[in-house]
């Protein structure tokens, strides 16, 4: 949702499907099937796009969607107007085990210690072998603006039902309370994107 003085913008939504780097959105209409990918996608659909597309498509999680929201607001000169703009990120996410390279990797890109992250958890809960990852990508793009103030926080049960105990993201440090809350200003630009790593406790 985007808003300008508190008042709603109607945004343009445009919807793609890509597949090894080809965007196939046509094709996908002309078959029946949406562009972002659907796991109960009609078999008879998936078999027209495989004769089209000349691959083999098992099912219909087989290419990558793409959304964008667009608006397109008028200013007058030497006017100043707020712009908000809120949405739900939808996450990449699995379970991890602790320790693993996987783990340890994630955590280093965001500029974090997975060894003294695992021994936070193991200290809470000794038995816990696995946590919930998630990676968010948060756009960072702003005209007229080199950098912004942001401020990342948790819930204490998330949407699956599990316990943020962790933030990261480059840029950013953690605050006391809560532990999970992470905040600091970052360079903005051209199709920049802040990376931010979650963990979290099963329940």
């Amino acid at each position: 949702r985007v808003s300008i003085d508190g008042k709603p913008i109607v945004l343009s939504v445009e919807r793609r499907g890509f597949f090894l780097g080809k965007d196939i959105t046509a094709l996908l209409r002309r078959v029946g099937l949406d562009p972002l990918p659907d796991e109960n996608a009609e078999n008879s659909k998936i078999k027209k796009l495989s004769r089209e597309i000349g691959f083999n498509i098992q099912n219909g999680l087989a290419w990558q969607g793409f959304v964008s929201y667009s608006w397109t607001p008028v200013f007058g000169p030497t006017s100043s107007s707020v712009i908000k703009m809120s949405y739900m990120a939808l996450p990449q996410f699995g379970l991890e085990k602790i320790g693993s390279e996987q783990f340890t990797q994630l955590i280093s890109q965001h500029c974090g210690n997975a060894e003294s992250m695992g021994q936070l958890i193991r200290s809470r809960r000794s038995d816990t072998d696995y946590v919930l990852i998630e990676r968010y990508d948060l756009p960072s793009s702003f005209i007229g603006g080199n950098s912004a103030f942001v401020k990342v926080s948790q819930p204490a049960t998330n949407w699956a039902g599990a316990h943020p105990v962790a933030s990261f993201a480059c840029g950013l440090k953690a605050s006391s309370s809560p532990p999970t809350s992470i905040s600091g200003r970052v360079f903005t630009g051209p199709n920049r994107a802040l990376s931010v790593l979650v963990i979290s406790t099963p329940s």
